[in-house]
């Protein structure tokens, strides 16, 4: 088969280096290929492809090998919507320098004919690679936790070194800070702000530890300091209350300059229903925000009128 690799970095180097046994390939040079790998950074492949698209051959198979593939999926459907495939390989140059036996690939298919689908797989399974097919969102999710949050806590933990006195635990912890932190920060941002799914599973991953440092300080802390606590929770309440009362006198102000009636019973209706959802995520009982928000919105009715 003859392969073009667009990308001449660490991965596309990799990929001539094995394909390049039993295949004629070439680097940044698509022409008469029958196989075009686009290996540049996820951020990069619409630019790249821009830029490559004349040059390729309207029956060739198109692919790309980026980590993310919500989005690039979608740009190689847009430009290649016959003879595309989506693709990451779960390996790199430090962990499949020399063989990629054993080493597993996602395979998106998107709309590529079966047979030339089945060509470009096998391409890479009679190397070693176990095919693991799936859809782009269904890959994402995933990834989400398994690639982006891990390079997000494996990023956090720069600074820890060996020691001598050091339990396993520890010592896996710095192997995994020292292999995500071998990937470029481009990677990492890509990984982090280009996958749908990755802010959610990274903010409530924040969201848990700051609970548990909460939690570790307020089970040390004497009776004073948690009641210190509580008081100044309440003046923040009644700080909040008194600012959301002023927002509801400029509001009437508003309605009333545009002849909008105080009473707007779908935003109302919005109020409760996100106030159910914030109930639960805070464990608190849904009759008491109802009281509490049947108060704060008869109050604020009577202040734009």
């Amino acid at each position: 088969m003859t392969i073009g690799i667009i990308g001449a970095g660490r991965f596309g180097t990799l990929l001539q280096k094995h394909l390049s046994t039993d295949n004629q390939v070439t680097m940044d040079n698509p022409t008469d290929c029958a196989l075009v790998i686009f290996a540049v950074p996820n951020r990069n492949l619409e630019q790249a492809i821009e830029q490559w698209k004349s040059k390729i051959s309207p029956d060739a198979i198109v692919m790309d090998v980026g980590s993310i593939k919500t989005i690039p999926c979608q740009i190689l459907q847009q430009q290649f919507p016959n003879n595309s495939v989506g693709t990451h390989p779960m390996y790199g140059p430090d962990s499949a320098g020399d063989s990629w036996q054993g080493r597993k690939m996602v395979f998106c298919k998107l709309q590529c004919p079966a047979a030339a689908y089945e060509q470009v797989q096998t391409l890479f399974t009679s190397r070693g690679v176990i095919a693991i097919e799936c859809s782009p969102t269904e890959h994402d999710q995933m990834m989400a936790k398994s690639q982006a949050l891990i390079h997000f806590i494996g990023r956090a933990l720069t600074g820890l070194e060996p020691q001598q006195i050091a339990t396993p635990d520890y010592d896996n912890m710095l192997q995994m800070m020292q292999k995500v932190t071998n990937d470029t920060w481009e990677l990492f941002y890509d990984m982090q702000t280009l996958n749908p799914y990755a802010e959610p599973i990274r903010k409530n991953f924040i969201k848990k530890i700051e609970q548990l440092d909460h939690d570790i300080d307020r089970h040390a802390e004497p009776l004073a300091t948690q009641r210190a606590q509580i008081d100044a929770i309440d003046e923040a309440i009644v700080r909040l209350v008194g600012e959301r009362f002023a927002l509801a006198r400029q509001i009437g102000q508003t309605k009333q300059a545009s002849g909008v009636a105080v009473q707007d019973a779908k935003r109302e209706t919005e109020l409760f229903l996100r106030m159910n959802t914030l109930a639960k995520e805070y464990g608190v009982p849904l009759e008491v925000v109802i009281h509490l928000y049947d108060y704060l919105m008869d109050e604020s009715r009577k202040l734009q009128v």
